[in-house]
């Protein structure tokens, strides 16, 4: 009895040890609306940059990400990069490009950090500028066949998965052409209001 007690113990020990030195972090875009670009940067984060330049008329938008992390599952390898190349639709042309790049770190003292990830996400932009195509990238469809069960924070992301498993990516966008009607709308409102301004002054 003493023995199987001992064995339950340890393997409580084990399995909070375990669940203590995995910690998820979790990078999810936005691009679902005009101009509402945003970066979300979930989870236990070191040393962390962020940059979001929302899209305009011609003008791409972008999101830049640095951050370290201590990884339960650090990469092999001293680099990996994943480059996506994210459709509208099939055959269409690409609307949106994703880069990550993990990078095994040296933990010290002062910085217990394994791992350094940058991103890099470009949008295409209103009226039809797009990002060219990464090389080597992986090709994605608009679709949510990507989703991933987590659902964090809103369970609409489109998920991808990198090395190591404990980094988890997502973006949430809805393709460009949707939001044609929408700029359409803003314009026509736009014009309305300013004949309404005319006619009261006159």
């Amino acid at each position: 009895m003493r023995a199987f007690s001992l064995l339950c113990l340890s393997l409580g020990v084990l399995l909070t040890s375990a669940g203590q030195a995995k910690a998820d972090v979790v990078l999810l875009i936005d691009d679902t609306g005009i101009g509402q670009l945003a970066l979300h940067l979930l989870g236990p984060v070191l040393n962390s940059s962020t940059r979001v330049t929302q899209e305009g008329i011609f003008v791409l938008g972008a999101v830049d990400a640095h951050f370290e992390y201590v990884s339960s599952q650090p990469p092999v390898r001293p680099l990996l990069t994943f480059n996506y190349n994210i459709y509208d639709e099939p055959g269409g042309t690409v609307s949106d490009t994703w880069s990550i790049s993990i990078k095994r770190l040296a933990p010290s003292m002062t910085d217990p950090a394994n791992v350094s990830v940058d991103a890099h996400f470009l949008s295409d932009s209103f009226f039809g500028k797009a990002p060219p195509a990464l090389p080597n990238g992986f090709d994605i469809i608009e679709d949510m066949a990507l989703r991933h069960p987590t659902g964090m924070p809103d369970a609409t992301y489109q998920y991808v998965r990198v090395f190591p498993s404990d980094l988890i990516l997502g973006f949430n966008s809805v393709p460009e052409p949707a939001t044609f009607p929408l700029v359409g709308l803003a314009l026509a409102g736009l014009v309305a209001f300013g004949l309404r301004g005319r006619k009261h002054r006159a």
